[in-house]
C-alpha cells in the first residue's frame, strides 16, 4: 500500500491510498474548498511556446470552460524564474475567483525555475540570466499568436525576483502588457548587489553574479529594471511592498516608482502600496492575506474590464428600489410558475430588484440597496434569498460580497438593526453571518417558503451604529 498526494490546476489537494495488489486507488481525503466547487466547470492545458533561441518552454492553462479563444479574453499570466524554483501547476481556491469573473490564469515556467530539471536553472542564471525574461515574452507572445489573449487584456503578475522579471519584461516590450503587479520586487539589482552589507547579497552572487567583476556587472547593469527606465509609455503598474521586509527592502520598489514617475510619457495609473506591518511574504494571517490578495486581484481587473463600477446611493435611489422591489413581487407572482423549482415568487422579486439597482449603481451597490427595502430596518431574509439567487448567477463566494455590502450599508446608513432570516440546515450561511456579527435571537415557525413549502425559520440580528455611536454585536 502507498500513500500519495495528488493535485492539479483543476483538483483540489487529495490524498490517496494506491493498493498495489488491486492496482486501484482510494480518495482518503480532499481539500474543501468553501461555496462548493464543481471542477467539471473548468479545464486546464498545457502548451508549448517556443523561445526565440528555438528552446520550447511550457505554459500552465486554467480557465472556465467557455472561456472565449478568439483573442477577446482576459488573462492573468504568472512567472518566477530564479534560484530553481519551479512553479508546480497547482490547485488554488482563490483563483477561482478570477476564473469564475471570465478571466484565463497561465503559468510561464521559464527558465532559471528548474522545471525541466537543473540544466533549466542553469540556462536562467548568472550571464543567461536574459533567457528568463526572454522566454516570459515569448510567452505572452504565444498566448496572444494562440488567440488566448491580446496586448490589451493581458494582466502579468511577479513577486521578488519575479518582480525583478516584471521589471525587466517592461522596459523590454511595454507595449506586450495591459497591466503589471509586481510585488516586493527586486528591482535596484545593481546598488543591492554592490551592498555587502544587506544579509543576502553575497550569499546571491551564486544566482546573479558578482557585480565587483566587470563582466558581471556589465550584464546585470544591462537587464537591471532601475537602471534601464526610459522616457516612453508603460502599461498600468502596481507596485506592492512591505516595511519590514528583509529580503526586498522597501527602498528598492519606492525609489523604482518615483523614477519611473519621472519618465514615464503615459496616463496609465502607476500606485506604490506599502504594507507596514509586514515582511517579504506580505501580510500574515489568514484573512489578512486574503484581503491583500483581495485588493491585488481587484486592481487588475480593473485594469482588464472586469470590474464593477459602484458609485454612491443617492436618497432618490432609495424611493427607486422600493418602487421597482414591489414590481418585482408581481413580477415574481406572475413567473413562479416558469421559475425553477426551489424558488418562489419572493426569490423573483428579490432577483428583479438586484437587477435593478445593479444597473443603477453598480452591482455590489445593488446588493447593498436591496437591503434597505423595507425601509430604515433592514429584513435581511432579504440578504439570505439574495446571497442565493447571486450565487446561482455569478458563482460561489458571491454571498461574502454581498453580506460585507449589507452589513456595510446598514452602518453607512445608521440602520439599527440587522436581521436575517435562514433556513436552521443552512449551517454555512448560519456560520457566514455569525463572523459578520451576527447573532441567534430565536426561531419563526413557518415562516420561509421555498417551492411552496412553508419552512422553520432561524432569526439573527446584528446591531448596527447609530446616531455615530459605535454598534455592539448581540
Amino acid at each position: 500500500m502507498y500513500r500519495y498526494n495528488y493535485q492539479s490546476l483543476v483538483t483540489p489537494s487529495s490524498v490517496f491510498d494506491y493498493d498495489i495488489d488491486t492496482r486501484q486507488s482510494t480518495l482518503l481525503k480532499q481539500q474543501e474548498v468553501l461555496g462548493g466547487y464543481d471542477p467539471a466547470q473548468y479545464a486546464s492545458e498545457r502548451l508549448w511556446a517556443t523561445a526565440r533561441d528555438g528552446v520550447k518552454a511550457p505554459l500552465s492553462v486554467v480557465y472556465r470552460k467557455g472561456f472565449p479563444r478568439d483573442g477577446t479574453g482576459p488573462l492573468f499570466l504568472y512567472a518566477y524564474g530564479s534560484y530553481g524554483i519551479g512553479m508546480a501547476a497547482s490547485f488554488s481556491s482563490v483563483r477561482l475567483s478570477l476564473l469564475d469573473r471570465g478571466m484565463a490564469f497561465a503559468i510561464a515556467h521559464v527558465r532559471g525555475g528548474d522545471d525541466l530539471g537543473e540544466a533549466w536553472h542553469d540556462d536562467g542564471m548568472l550571464m543567461k540570466k536574459k533567457n528568463t525574461f526572454f522566454d516570459f515574452i515569448d510567452c505572452a507572445e504565444c498566448l496572444i499568436h494562440e488567440k488566448w489573449t491580446s496586448a490589451d487584456r493581458l494582466a502579468i503578475q511577479g513577486g521578488s525576483a519575479g518582480g525583478l522579471l516584471m521589471g525587466a519584461v517592461v522596459n523590454l516590450r511595454p507595449d506586450l502588457f495591459r497591466a503589471v503587479h509586481a510585488a516586493v520586487p527586486f528591482v535596484d539589482v545593481i546598488n543591492t548587489m554592490m551592498d555587502a552589507a544587506l544579509p543576502l547579497t553575497i550569499g546571491e552572487y551564486l544566482e546573479w553574479g558578482n557585480p565587483n567583476e566587470r563582466d558581471a556587472f556589465e550584464y546585470m547593469r544591462s537587464y537591471s529594471p532601475y537602471d534601464n527606465l526610459e522616457p516612453r509609455a508603460y502599461p498600468a503598474m502596481l507596485v506592492t511592498t512591505s516595511l519590514n521586509d528583509s529580503q526586498v527592502m522597501y527602498w528598492e520598489p519606492a525609489k523604482y516608482v518615483a523614477r519611473l514617475r519621472t519618465v514615464k510619457t503615459d496616463a496609465n495609473p502607476l500606485l506604490l502600496k506599502t504594507n507596514l506591518g509586514a515582511g517579504h511574504g506580505g501580510a500574515s494571517g489568514r484573512y489578512d492575506r486574503l484581503k491583500e490578495q483581495a485588493f491585488e486581484y481587484s486592481w487588475l481587473l480593473s485594469q482588464v474590464g472586469l470590474a464593477v463600477a459602484v458609485r454612491p446611493l443617492t436618497a432618490s435611489d432609495w424611493g427607486a428600489v422600493r418602487e421597482i422591489y414591489v414590481e418585482g413581487i408581481a413580477t415574481g407572482n406572475a413567473t413562479f410558475e416558469t421559475s425553477p423549482p426551489e424558488w418562489d415568487q419572493w426569490d423573483c422579486a428579490h432577483l428583479a430588484s438586484c437587477r435593478f439597482v445593479a444597473e443603477m449603481g453598480g452591482e455590489v451597490a445593488g446588493w447593498a440597496a436591496l437591503s434597505a427595502v423595507s425601509g430604515r430596518c433592514v429584513y435581511a431574509g432579504v440578504a439570505e434569498v439574495s446571497v442565493y439567487v447571486a450565487e446561482r448567477f455569478r458563482g460561489k463566494g458571491v454571498g461574502r460580497t454581498l453580506l460585507a455590502a449589507l452589513v456595510a450599508a446598514s452602518e453607512r446608513e445608521n440602520i439599527w438593526t440587522l436581521q436575517a432570516g435562514i433556513f436552521p440546515e443552512n449551517t454555512a450561511s448560519i456560520e457566514l453571518h455569525n463572523r459578520a456579527g451576527f447573532r441567534i435571537v430565536g426561531t419563526r415557525e413557518r415562516i420561509g417558503c421555498i417551492a411552496g413549502r412553508w419552512r422553520d425559520v432561524v432569526l439573527m440580528e446584528r446591531r448596527s451604529a447609530v446616531a455615530g455611536v459605535p454598534g455592539e454585536n448581540r
